[in-house]
């Protein structure tokens, strides 16, 4: 019926119409597909007469043998303006397929998106996939959990990351990633800024390899290396970015994990401004705590703390104030006391240093975040 109904578009008086203006996308997930609907389906699917395909998703098919490694590339190869492909939990047990279909979409102009999650089958380690995939020219999102990704004491895969130029999502649960791999991974987070999403859930972390990587999106150890740490990318399926503590949104407030980047209120373009000053002002809170703000900040600007005095407040400012026009919401500091913690710290910053008068005093709102 599908196959009859694509006929029929063809000679559709409007099918020119609809093929400049909606190209279609085709999903067949938990479908058994055995080899004659195979080959319908085929015969449909690269005629480029009928529009193109925008996306295929090929999940939990049961393919027989290497039919469907087979179908995916014909479809791939004869749809050159095909954006996203999925082929997950379809696995593959024999190496040639999956270099096969991975040299496919590396090799396609468009493909910007794919999931081939389960793709490597048995004792295959799919770490040089990976790799591959990730040096394919325009990919931005690549869902290659459950691959059996080993690197073996190797830094390739780490090193695409850390100057990966446009990477936006990465899912690598379910591998066989380390505490090793946690030091490579955590220093390529320090230099990469575009990865907002990477999935690391079972894996063979260590509670040392999640503090490696928790150091990577906050380090706490210094004013400094909080400012220096990574503001875009989110770590999901670690102790540390659990759900707890930071999703309060729908009861009225937003009540934030100082971990936890991604920001659906602010937006990408204003979203790592704000963590970092979550994040400076996180660490003034708990020196406030101590009463040990001004004897940290002078020990790391050698006695000239007085210089970045401006900034720490506009910070506190920043993430401590009430937020409550247009799209902006009501923040509460970690103890839930309504506005507290700016006003401790504000309050410990000018009376260890003595100061009436601040050159921010006079700024707006929107003067202040840009300062941070």
């Amino acid at each position: 019926e599908f196959c009859d109904s694509l006929f029929d578009w063809q000679f559709a008086h409007f099918s020119g119409t609809i093929e400049r203006t909606h190209p279609f996308r085709v999903y067949m997930i938990s479908i058994e597909l055995p080899s004659n609907v195979l080959k319908l389906l085929r015969t449909c699917l690269v005629r480029t007469d009928l529009g193109h395909v925008e996306e295929l998703d090929l999940t939990r098919n049961n393919f027989q043998g290497s039919d469907g490694i087979n179908f995916a590339i014909e479809i791939i190869q004869s749809q050159e303006k095909m954006t996203q492909f999925s082929y997950e939990q379809n696995p593959v047990d024999n190496d040639q397929d999956c270099q096969r279909l991975v040299g496919a979409i590396v090799s396609h102009p468009s493909i910007s998106m794919c999931s081939l999650n389960g793709l490597c089958g048995g004792e295959i380690n799919g770490h040089d996939y990976l790799v591959h995939l990730l040096r394919k020219d325009g990919i931005k999102n690549i869902n290659f959990a459950g691959c059996g990704v080993s690197t073996n004491g190797q830094s390739a895969l780490f090193d695409v990351i850390k100057l990966h130029p446009i990477l936006d999502e990465l899912n690598l649960e379910n591998n066989k990633l380390n505490d090793r791999d946690a030091i490579h991974l955590a220093d390529a987070l320090q230099r990469n800024r575009t990865l907002k999403e990477l999935e690391l859930q079972m894996n063979e972390f260590t509670r040392l390899g999640e503090e490696t990587l928790k150091k990577a999106i906050y380090d706490d150890s210094s004013l400094n290396a909080a400012v220096n740490s990574n503001h875009v990318c989110t770590i999901k399926g670690l102790s540390f970015t659990s759900d707890k503590g930071y999703s309060l949104y729908f009861q009225g407030w937003r009540k934030y994990n100082v971990y936890y980047n991604q920001d659906i209120i602010w937006g990408d373009e204003d979203g790592p401004k704000l963590s970092r000053a979550r994040k400076i002002f996180h660490f003034l809170g708990n020196k406030c705590k101590e009463g040990q703000n001004c004897l940290s900040l002078e020990a790391e600007t050698g006695g000239v703390a007085l210089k970045v005095v401006p900034l720490a407040l506009a910070a506190v400012q920043i993430y401590g104030q009430q937020w409550s026009q247009g799209t902006n919401v009501v923040t509460i500091n970690d103890n839930g006391e309504y506005g507290a913690a700016e006003l401790s710290i504000t309050y410990e910053l000018l009376q260890r240093w003595n100061v009436t008068v601040l050159c921010h005093s006079h700024l707006n709102n929107d003067q202040r975040r840009k300062l941070c």
